[in-house]
């Protein structure tokens, strides 16, 4: 009796475990898309927490620096001036920390120094690309852009040219 029950089992076992490599077949790619999904969020979070800090520093360097102009001023504009042409080299240089691309990372970098009813801010706005592995999934455009304002707190003299 204990044979035929040992018997009977060892079939049902071989017709389970072909069972089993069936299901894992049909369910491996999806486990694969998650996986990779995952992933990519998590590049993409971690690239927006970098982008974030760069440009809360670059607003705390920013209202600390004399010679700022009132104006907003484009990366890649001509003229530029000095004040604003530190900051941009200061987000550079935290990007590069940051292991990020200058050239290919940034869309765009703008800076402001505006009087807003009587208190001067300054404003850093940056738009970023993030090359996504899953290109199919456009839900990480949201995370594109970054902002922060500040007070220009500089209490010293304007420098001379």
């Amino acid at each position: 009796m204990q044979f035929t029950l040992l018997r009977k089992y060892h079939a049902e076992s071989n017709g389970e475990r072909g069972n089993a490599m069936l299901e894992m077949a049909i369910v491996f790619p999806f486990i694969l898309i998650i996986i990779g999904a995952s992933v990519d969020l998590g590049r993409a979070l971690n690239q927006y927490i970098t982008i974030t800090r760069v440009v809360y520093e670059a607003t705390r360097y920013a209202s600390s620096i004399g010679g700022l102009e009132e104006g907003t001023f484009i990366r890649g504009d001509a003229g530029i001036p000095a004040g604003h042409q530190a900051i941009h080299q200061r987000i550079e240089i935290l990007l590069e920390r940051g292991d990020m691309d200058w050239t290919n990372d940034v869309n765009s970098l703008q800076t402001t120094l505006e009087d807003n009813g009587g208190a001067l801010e300054v404003k850093v706005n940056m738009a970023f690309n993030f090359d996504a592995w899953f290109d199919q999934v456009n839900f990480l455009d949201v995370l594109g852009r970054s902002e922060a304002t500040g007070p220009y707190l500089y209490l010293g003299g304007v420098p001379s040219p």
